[in-house]
């Protein structure tokens, strides 16, 4: 079963767990006529007792009737908790099958592959479908399918109630209709405007600092206003068309169930063709029926807000699909190939990196200099398999590392970018990427990146606890934690970009001392540096210039050429005699 108000593309996974539920569904659906049903207790109850037991005077009859009711009351209220509980069970189904794949997205094509400006909008999505389900949005879809059931009950009541009924519904559905053609695009450029807000404050709270200190609080406040006052503009304009029809509704289900359907009641019951008891089911029969159609109009909106985020969430994860686990590779060795490598920023069509070619035994390090916007942390991204490359491959132990399943590979790279991020949680924590902590290979980390003295020197040591991006760290003891964190574990291939931009003579020294393990443990190291004092500690050099390569070679080769003085201009007496 599809509910309708979800329904929107082929490939939608929301879609594929409905397709695997269809079983629980379908007895959801018939616990749903069930339960419609039940719910006229009290109306045939009421008839039973206008026609029966009041013109009987019977006790016991009417004792029979109220226990019999009672139990059929009952009996809806489990039934109802019932279902309720079940959809509670299928929103939280959607959550634990899409949760990881939605988180993974995000991380991969959301925050690495150029669309960071979703921020974890995919992730309110989510929530917001898991919401629709789970509560009265998901309910209404399968009881609407049930209103043409009590319009047959209505005709076997009289015709003329059934004819009433129809029109009433029509017109219900028809008022639900032009609500939805005159509101939906208003509720969906809305909807875009809210998450294009909420990106906007996320991307300027991670600004926060420099916007603050420069002045910049005033126009980062003007830039969201801009995009809120547009959101609550097309908000304003879906709700004033709700608020309308709303109002339309009520005076419909007034005027359809209070008094034209009592007064239809009353003139069938006048020319004897009905009973009073009759006349009372017929009235509640048709509420029944109503009601459906008009919590659609009610629930409208929210549906809408749903079917946009059901829209969204597809499209997002289509643009990221999941990893293909293949067959698990041994541990690699750390042999590092480039080949004729091509990148573009991802999400764009602008060329970082041409024709880039290069190899490295296990063990050797690598300097990676050149100009600024030369591609130098394009390319480390590149190595790391972060960013996918246009053209060519990176391969470690020839493997294509675009093709390595991260949960494979990761736990063999180690990576400090130029603004190290630290996560919630303690200094271990932080150093053991947030998985179990190895005391022992915690340590060793710490003491490999020259950090052990001074993470002792915390006030709690390696338990001391950090804020959200390492919050209460200066920015070089962040960037050293980002260095052992790099160093855990069984690396075979380490990036360092810019790895003492922020250190002090300590620091540097420390540095230094974590090269010379590196090199000793055969680790193959690659660093984006600017200063030379590192070019002395490495094996090779590449030199980047405007995305290629201009000098790549062993260290003495290369050194020579980038220190040797330029030649002085030729005299123009001397051009001119040639």
């Amino acid at each position: 079963m599809k509910p309708a108000m979800l329904r929107k593309g082929p490939a939608s996974p929301v879609y594929a767990i409905f397709g695997e539920m269809k079983g629980a569904l379908a007895l959801l659906f018939a616990i749903g006529f069930v339960v419609n049903l039940l719910q006229l207790t009290g109306s045939v109850y009421m008839m039973q007792v206008y026609d029966r037991v009041l013109t009987s005077q019977s006790e016991a009859t009417l004792l029979a009737l109220t226990l019999i009711s009672l139990s059929l009351i009952a009996m809806y209220g489990i039934l109802e908790c019932c279902r309720g509980f079940a959809l509670i069970g299928l929103g939280r189904l959607i959550d634990r099958r899409l949760s990881s794949r939605v988180f993974e997205a995000l991380f991969v094509h959301g925050s690495l592959r150029g669309s960071d400006r979703v921020g974890a909008q995919p992730l309110r999505d989510l929530e917001q479908v898991r919401s629709f389900v789970s509560t009265t949005g998901l309910t209404t879809s399968l009881d609407v399918p049930w209103i043409p059931v009590f319009l047959v009950i209505l005709y076997i009541v009289h015709p003329f109630f059934a004819f009433f009924g129809t029109v009433a519904v029509f017109i219900v559905i028809g008022s639900a209709l032009a609500q939805a053609f005159l509101s939906t695009k208003n509720l969906a450029e809305a909807s875009n405007y809210n998450v294009q807000a909420y990106a906007f404050v996320e991307a300027s709270i991670r600004n926060a600092e420099t916007a603050e200190a420069m002045g910049m609080r005033s126009g980062v406040w003007r830039r969201w206003q801009e995009r809120h006052l547009a959101m609550l503009n097309q908000q304003q304009t879906a709700s004033q068309i709700a608020g309308s029809f709303s109002s339309v509704i009520k005076f419909l289900q007034l005027a359809l169930t209070g008094v034209l359907a009592l007064g239809l009641g009353a003139l069938l019951v006048i020319e004897q063709a009905i009973t009073p008891g009759a006349m009372i089911v017929a009235t509640f029969i048709l509420a029944r029926a109503l009601a459906p159609s008009m919590q659609v109009v009610a629930l409208w909106q929210q549906a809408m807000n749903a079917r946009a985020a059901h829209r969204r969430l597809c499209d997002f994860l289509a643009a990221a699909p999941a990893e293909k686990q293949g067959m698990s590779l041994p541990a690699p060795q750390g042999a590092l190939a480039v080949e004729n490598l091509v990148l573009a920023v991802p999400g764009t069509d602008v060329m970082v990196l041409r024709g880039v070619s290069f190899a490295l035994q296990p063990g050797e390090s690598l300097a990676v200099i050149g100009p600024s916007a030369a591609g130098k942390s394009s390319l480390a991204r590149a190595l790391l398999g972060i960013w996918p490359p246009r053209g060519g491959a990176v391969r470690l132990d020839g493997a294509d590392l675009a093709r390595i399943p991260r949960d494979q590979v990761g736990q063999y790279l180690g990576y400090l970018p130029q603004d190290v991020e630290l996560f919630e949680g303690t200094v271990a924590e932080n150093i053991a990427r947030l998985g179990a902590v190895d005391s022992e290979k915690v340590v060793a980390a710490a003491r490999d990146a020259g950090l052990h003295d001074l993470i002792l020197h915390l006030p709690e040591g390696y338990d001391t606890p950090l804020g959200p991006g390492g919050r209460g760290l200066s920015p070089g003891q962040r960037q050293r934690i980002g260095l052992a964190r790099a160093l855990y574990g069984a690396t075979q291939l380490v990036v360092l970009d810019e790895p003492n931009s922020n250190l002090d003579a300590d620091g540097e020294a420390a540095l230094a001392m974590a090269l010379g393990r590196l090199r000793e443990k055969g680790v193959t190291t690659v660093i984006i540096t600017h200063r030379a004092n590192i070019l002395a500690a490495v094996d090779k050099i590449l030199l980047l210039r405007a995305g290629a390569v201009e000098a790549f070679g062993r260290r003495d080769e290369i050194l020579p050429r980038l220190t040797r003085p330029a030649q002085p201009p030729r005299p123009v007496t001397a051009i001119a005699k040639n």
